[in-house]
């Protein structure tokens, strides 16, 4: 599976940049991979984007030109080196979520968007598809101009062989999903309780290390819940209730 819906293995850019490639247009080297089905000129526009791991929202940006609709996402179920790692969908016709919705979590194979050709110069419609090692220097980041080719490498994967890469290892953990129904259930609460939206990426890997399951995790946001609710009716009683108490 690649980020863009239709793309060939055989053939992924299929005319498009390829990674690491000199782009008179970019006036540098390509940070990234423009994937393409090869369905026609225009035959991409609206074609879903697909979520390659499961991966937390952390930015959603909209330009006139360079990049029109994009987004930033961090990688949170993958190869334990590839974990923090950061994916960026540009030229989007649209999104499913926006700038109100950082911090939710996308699962390998959703659709978060559709492909378009926003803040593109005359381009047909593709993905321009980045992964960053970590985090970006500026959600605007982009390797040319004015970077060497080995240091946009040091900086990032080639998002084909990411893919890839992912392929496999999704292939070899089987079809049982990384979060059961179930700690879904739990996660949602977690954000009813006011937890850190932000956070729950590292909750979720922290729940193996505390070998928690769902019942721990559940009892323990139900004490968060009573002790938040009964700081609040203290607050509300005035300060003197709670130096009381």
């Amino acid at each position: 599976m690649f980020p863009l819906e239709g793309v060939r293995e055989s053939d992924p850019e299929n005319g498009g940049f390829s990674y690491l490639d000199f782009s008179s247009f970019q006036g540098g080297y390509h940070e990234g991979t423009d994937f393409n089905s090869g369905i026609g000129p225009a035959g991409d526009l609206g074609a879903d984007l697909l979520a390659c791991a499961d991966m937390v929202l952390r930015a959603s940006l909209v330009s006139a030109t360079g990049f029109g609709r994009h987004q930033w996402w961090e990688v949170i179920k993958a190869p334990a080196h590839l974990i923090g790692s950061y994916v960026h969908y540009a030229h989007a016709e649209s999104f499913l979520l926006d700038e109100g919705d950082i911090g939710t979590i996308a699962y390998r194979g959703d659709k978060i968007g559709e492909c378009g050709a926003s803040g593109s110069k005359g381009m047909h419609p593709h993905l321009h598809f980045v992964v960053t090692r970590e985090k970006p220097p500026s959600w605007g980041w982009y390797g040319a101009p004015g970077m060497s080719r080995d240091a946009v490498q040091a900086m990032t994967w080639n998002p084909v062989a990411y893919c890839e890469e992912l392929n496999q290892w999704y292939a070899e953990q089987g079809k049982e999903p990384d979060v059961t129904e179930e700690q879904k259930a739990v996660l949602a609460a977690i954000e009813e309780t006011g937890y850190p939206i932000t956070e729950v990426p590292a909750l979720i890997r922290a729940c193996k290390e505390w070998s928690a399951n769902a019942d721990s995790l559940a009892e323990w946001i139900g004490k968060i819940g009573a002790l938040e609710a009964r700081l609040a009716e203290m607050e509300s009683a005035g300060g003197d209730a709670v130096a009381s108490t």
